[in-house]
């Protein structure tokens, strides 16, 4: 008589999937979770860890909808441990945050952020995420303290920090605090993160009270002559970027501006292109010449630029 098969234990599938998983090979892992639980006597705490293994695979594999299926399985019986109930949440705060589940990524991040456990990472992109929710929700106070602590965490990916600062902008900007956000202005302006940013930044700035800009100017003299360099260059900016400015206000910034990179050991590239956002033929000879003290203006580029061109030049 022929003897019955062995029926191997789903805890077996289990430990072969978490060995899977160490090794990053999560199709395997996954295959192995599934058959863990198909047999259904995996017992608990297994079972709720199982399910904690496939959402992150999930996840990791962009699918969101069942990323946040299996973590709601695996917090559910309340059996996971302190630690893993923390990287639950978060990730199933981030896999919500990808479906638009306002409440729910506030909710899971803020449990994870107040765990204290996080590693530093996952907590400046934390910071960002809620922040960001934050600021789409009009919860601008609470978004600007949540994305100064995601950029003060520097541990995030210049992308993911101007993603932060970008939206502390914005922030600040709903709030009127203008002089504030033009530092994250600045910095985007002045960064190599992809024009995308930029763009989205001048967009802020234009909708800034003339007044403001122009008070930019005077505040920015100031803060050159007081030794203050970095803020010197974010008020200098704010002026160039402007539409709504006289060019030969632009120009003088742009004077300023080049004396400012100078103290901060960032000369402007020889040879750079000014004449798309300056047109010189509309600023004194005086201002022109003092200009070239710092740029070199090729005669054949200067070219009257359209009254509503969006200012094109970008510091190095």
């Amino acid at each position: 008589m022929a003897s019955q098969p062995t029926r191997i234990p789903s805890i077996v599938y289990f430990n072969r999937a978490t060995k899977y998983f160490e090794n990053n090979d999560y199709p395997n892992a996954e295959i192995n979770f599934f058959l863990a639980l198909r047999l259904g006597d995996l017992a608990e705490p297994f079972m709720s860890e199982a399910c904690n293994y496939i959402g992150y695979i999930k996840l990791d594999s962009g699918n969101y909808l069942d990323a946040v299926r299996y973590y709601n399985r695996a917090l559910s019986s309340g059996l996971l441990d302190h630690a893993q109930t923390v990287c639950a949440k978060y990730h199933r705060g981030m896999a919500n945050n990808k479906l638009g589940n306002y409440q729910t990524v506030i909710s899971d991040l803020t449990f994870a952020i107040n765990s204290g456990i996080l590693h530093p990472y996952e907590l400046g992109l934390a910071y960002i995420a809620r922040g960001m929710l934050r600021c789409d929700h009009g919860q601008y106070i609470q978004a600007v303290s949540d994305l100064t602590l995601s950029i003060d965490n520097h541990l995030v990916s210049s992308e993911m920090e101007g993603e932060a600062r970008h939206c502390r902008a914005k922030s600040r900007f709903e709030l009127k605090q203008y002089k504030e956000a033009l530092e994250d202005i600045s910095f985007i302006i002045h960064s190599d993160l992809p024009e995308i940013y930029l763009n989205a930044v001048q967009n802020i700035l234009s909708k800034f009270p003339r007044d403001v800009v122009l008070d930019c100017f005077t505040t920015g003299v100031q803060r050159l002559q007081a030794g203050n360099y970095l803020q010197a260059e974010a008020y200098f900016t704010a002026v160039i970027f402007y539409l709504d400015i006289p060019e030969e206000t632009r120009a003088l910034a742009l004077i300023n501006r080049c004396e400012v990179r100078l103290k901060l050991g960032k000369p402007e590239p020889a040879g750079v292109d000014i004449t798309g956002c300056i047109d010189v033929n509309l600023v004194s000879p005086e201002t022109r010449a003092a200009l070239e003290k710092y740029i070199t203006i090729p005669v054949s580029d200067a070219v009257t630029a359209t009254e509503d061109s969006t200012p094109s030049c970008r510091p190095g």
